[in-house]
């Protein structure tokens, strides 16, 4: 049954609800209260049995249940091509950190990579800086 915002936002501390998210076997949206504050997260089964959750944050105007619920088909969708999402998350993680170092690199010799023009115009705007009087020369 899903659940409804109303119900969502009744919780009670302590209190947990959940819905799943496809057919049985494809994981489930959580929903707890823990003081002020109505979390949810995405929890399904790993091939070796093992329950995990992902956070899907506070739920608020700006991360409505909709908006959770679609979260949690794309992570669904994801398990789907790769069963195992921890493993999936560290190893994006890691391409992002990689692709991130890469940009970087690319961008430091791109702004070490100068033309004899641009060093003459440097050495040239240096001397007007100082007041040299055969700038002009």
């Amino acid at each position: 049954m899903a659940i409804t915002d109303v119900q969502a936002r009744a919780l009670k501390d302590g209190e947990t609800l959940s819905e799943r998210v496809g057919s049985r076997g494809e994981g489930a949206l959580m929903l707890s209260r823990r003081g002020e504050a109505v979390t949810g997260v995405y929890r399904f089964t790993l091939p070796d049995g093992s329950r995990q959750k992902i956070d899907l944050g506070r739920l608020s105007k700006h991360n409505p249940l909709t908006a959770m619920r679609a979260e949690c088909r794309v992570w669904n969708d994801r398990r789907k091509s790769n069963p195992d999402l921890r493993a999936w998350i560290e190893s994006e993680t890691i391409r992002q950190k990689a692709e991130l170092e890469a940009a970087r690199k690319a961008e430091a010799v791109a702004a070490a990579t100068g033309t004899l023009e641009d060093l003459l115009r440097d050495y040239i705007d240096n001397l007007r800086a100082k007041g040299r009087v055969s700038v002009d020369d």
